[in-house]
């Protein structure tokens, strides 16, 4: 992996793990969200570690291709799931635009950071 898109793994990992411990707070801002699109409450316990994993295995990625692109890929899986919810709760189009970016990013790591070493 280059060394730049070790740098933005790694960025990507942070912030996945941030988002983890925010949603197992969780704080406000994500309870309401969360409430809004009527995500039930198996689902929000499971959040925070899927988050964490996530960010595991964009890190472990650096070293193991496979295991990041695998990771990315669930990850656009993840963020899709996402969108879906916030379109059955008919939220407007904006209300998606961070998942929707997420899962951009996420498929961009798939594609482009984790390939195989040649």
């Amino acid at each position: 992996m280059p060394a730049s898109w070790g740098r933005h793994v790694a960025a990507f990992a942070a912030f996945q793990l941030s988002d983890a411990l925010a949603c197992a707070i969780p704080l406000d801002y994500i309870r309401r969200d969360l409430d809004n699109i009527g995500c039930p409450e198996p689902v929000r316990r499971a959040i925070p570690p899927i988050k964490a994993a996530s960010a595991a295995g964009l890190l472990l990625g650096r070293r193991w291709p496979l295991l990041g692109r695998i990771t990315s890929v669930a990850l656009v899986a993840y963020f899709l799931t996402a969108i879906g919810f916030h379109v059955r709760a008919k939220d407007p189009a904006w209300r998606s635009l961070p998942a929707g970016s997420l899962m951009v990013t996420s498929g961009v790591f798939a594609a482009r950071a984790f390939r195989p070493a040649s």
